[in-house]
């Protein structure tokens, strides 16, 4: 499973395995990549996260909306993972939207406690991706929660997933 090793610094997250803002690859150089623009989807990466103060509720805990732009943030890394960025394909006029959320909070996060979260998806179809995450400190599961994404273009109609993406399909 690719570990992805990500700095918070405010705005959004900075890859430390990039050394700067770098240009997306073209389709034949995609990690995996068959040459013809296809690439082979990573199931599965992990992040490490440090809470920020800001992030916290006036008791001191991570604020429980913060999960969720957590697991954006997941989506997003292991994407990218694949060769691939949320970015590029907005601009080509793909979208991913949650259909549906379920969460399930176990114990609290606080204040400069450095998560690990873990990513996997674990359903795929033509116009459907589902996740699950884990979160974690120092091995205890703080966190169990699973998204349910829909592709879209951008009057919000369902569309196939890019065949770019090389997704595997269940239906």
């Amino acid at each position: 499973m690719p570990f992805v090793s990500v700095i918070d610094f405010g705005e959004r997250t900075f890859d430390a395995s990039e050394a700067g803002e770098t240009p997306a690859p073209r389709e034949s150089e995609f990690a995996g990549g068959d040459g013809k623009g296809f690439v082979r989807m990573v199931n599965e990466c992990q992040l490490e996260i440090r809470v920020r103060y800001a992030e916290c509720d006036p008791m001191g805990f991570l604020h429980h909306s913060k999960y969720f732009e957590y697991f954006e943030m997941g989506r997003t890394e292991l994407l990218r993972a694949s060769g691939m960025r949320y970015r590029d394909l907005e601009a080509k006029g793909v979208l991913f939207v949650v259909v549906k959320i379920d969460c399930r909070f176990r114990r609290p996060a606080r204040y400069d406690d450095l998560l690990t979260l873990h990513v996997r998806i674990t359903r795929q179809s033509r116009a459907r991706i589902d996740h699950e995450y884990k979160l974690y400190r120092d091995g205890v599961l703080l966190c169990e929660a699973s998204t349910i994404l829909a592709c879209v273009n951008r009057e919000g109609q369902p569309i196939p997933i890019p065949e770019e993406l090389g997704v595997a399909n269940d239906e």
